[in-house]
């Protein structure tokens, strides 16, 4: 099959939020009929069935709603549908009912040879958009909650079909490649084979095999020992989504074929509603809880990357109070420690603060090297200002003092700023609380009023003890709580004994506490 890019209909790539929510795809070669099976499902659940419904939402090229009321007044005429064009990929979206819950759901359709091209290795020699569209149908598959297997019995059955071998074979490869890859990836996805054409070899095969199941087993091991028997989940269903048909003679060469009966009933979709409704809310609370962990995931990322920014800018101004902040921050533990990824990242925390406090005690060195300079050369300027006192006329003497004048001036400015380093804390109010009234009730009333307040105080100084004061109208109560240098906390303050618990306007302050 040679797919030219103005025969193929593209849709868009799919979004991961939208991989968040379940996705259906369907396994089927030539002749499967899974355009026919869409429809006829999608209308057998247009109304609710077991408290399962189908609500069409969006679509491409066209709505879901437009698509299938299409095809739905082709069988209805008493035609089949036609094959649907190779490199066409059509997107059809529901709103999943059961019972209370909507769950958002998409199925795709395509042609069959796609999926023989796929898996043959053809797709190998595909350029540009081809290979783009081949791309695409092959994210289908990667992002399936919930795969329908589609075998035509037909096709399996009637060995003069000259498609029977090479269907079987894609089939298997297919169905192979997908497994390898959900085992390698380690997800979740439930699996039905569903046989098509029932109703016409439901008597041979029951004679013959007894039951689809063992027909699997018989005339396809390959897939019957990698899904059913491995895996007692996967479910075999037959069905016949049109199990009403009438013959016709063909005008073209005059063979008598069978066409869908108009107002023709279904056969089998019951338990494969009742399975699709497990499947699909199965799959939804996994992809939901996968999302947890993919946010959670991100959240250890993000706290990585703001540390990096805040080690980018203290590693780069060199001073102690970008140093000490950075370690306020960095000795924080990751969001989520018990996630995969916090192994790595716990680790790059780890070498951050290392970091952080050899650089650290590199400026502490330094501060205690200017020091011991400074009182070197004050030591230094005495003796010669002493020289100078008894050898020098008064003029040398007053210039030794203005300059010892100055030293002194140097030396107070030294201390100064040294005190400001080291003074006490600096409380500030970060979250501002709520209050509430509590009431220790006796038998008949109220004994007790309280009230309490609870704030966020941010330490921006050195340790020490802070001060928090409630105030209730007239009432009022502290609390002091000792703060680490930069620390962030939560202070309760609860006023006791109150007359009553009518509404006053309530104040808090913060301050240092001796």
């Amino acid at each position: 099959m040679i797919y030219r890019p103005e025969d193929l209909t593209m849709i868009s790539e799919p979004n991961p939020d939208s991989i968040r929510s379940p996705q259906i795809a369907l396994v089927g070669t030539t002749r499967a009929g899974k355009s026919v099976f869409t429809t006829v499902l999608a209308k057998y659940l247009e109304r609710k069935k077991d408290g399962v419904r189908l609500s069409p939402k969006g679509g491409t090229p066209k709505s879901t709603y437009a698509q299938i009321d299409e095809w739905w007044n082709t069988l209805q005429t008493g035609n089949w549908l036609p094959a649907t064009t190779p490199g066409t990929l059509i997107e059809l979206q529901w709103d999943f009912c059961v019972n209370d819950e909507k769950i958002p759901l998409k199925m795709f359709d395509y042609a069959g040879e796609t999926l023989t091209d796929l898996f043959s290795g053809r797709k190998d020699d595909a350029v540009g958009a081809a290979k783009e569209f081949f791309g695409k149908v092959r994210s289908v598959f990667e992002n399936a909650s919930v795969l329908l297997v589609l075998i035509n019995l037909e096709s399996f059955i009637e060995k003069d079909l000259s498609s029977a071998g090479e269907n079987k074979g894609t089939l298997v490869t297919a169905m192979s490649t997908f497994l390898e890859r959900i085992k390698r990836e380690g997800r979740a996805c439930r699996v039905c084979f569903v046989f098509t054409a029932y109703d016409l070899y439901k008597p041979l095969i029951m004679s013959r095999w007894g039951s689809v199941k063992n027909f699997l087993e018989q005339e396809i091991p390959p897939l019957y020992y990698e899904f059913v028997d491995q895996n007692s989940d996967v479910k075999v269903i037959p069905v016949a989504a049109v199990s009403e048909t009438e013959a016709r003679v063909d005008p073209n060469d005059g063979r008598t074929l069978r066409y869908p009966k108009p107002g023709f009933n279904v056969l089998g979709f019951d338990p494969l509603v009742k399975w699709l409704a497990e499947a699909v809310g199965s799959s939804k609370v996994e992809l939901e809880a996968k999302k947890e962990e993919l946010s959670q995931d991100k959240q250890n990322e993000e706290f990585m990357k703001m540390l990096e920014g805040s080690w980018a800018f203290a590693s780069g101004v060199y001073q102690l109070e970008p140093i000490d902040r950075f370690l306020a921050e960095a000795g924080s533990s990751l969001p989520y420690p018990d996630r995969p990824n916090a192994v790595e990242l716990e680790q790059q925390r780890a070498a951050f603060v290392a970091a952080a406090m050899d650089l650290r005690t590199q400026i502490l060195e330094r501060i205690a090297s200017g020091r011991r300079d400074l009182l070197s050369g004050i030591f230094t300027l005495g003796l010669i200002a002493l020289v100078a006192i008894f050898t020098l006329p008064s003029v040398v003497k007053n210039a030794y003092l203005a300059y010892s004048k100055r030293v002194e001036d140097k030396k107070l400015e030294f201390e100064k700023a040294e005190a400001e380093r080291n003074k006490g804390p600096k409380p500030e109010i970060v979250r501002k609380g709520t209050w509430d009234y509590i009431c220790n009730k006796g038998i008949f009333d109220c004994w007790e009023h309280r009230a309490t307040m609870t704030v966020g105080v941010e330490n921006k100084g050195n340790a020490g003890n802070v001060k928090v004061t409630f105030k209730l109208g007239d009432q009022s109560n502290s609390a002091v709580r000792f703060f680490n240098k930069n620390e962030i906390s939560d202070v309760a303050v609860t006023i006791s004994n109150l007359s009553n618990h009518t509404s006053s306007d309530a104040t808090v302050a913060v301050n240092a506490s001796n």
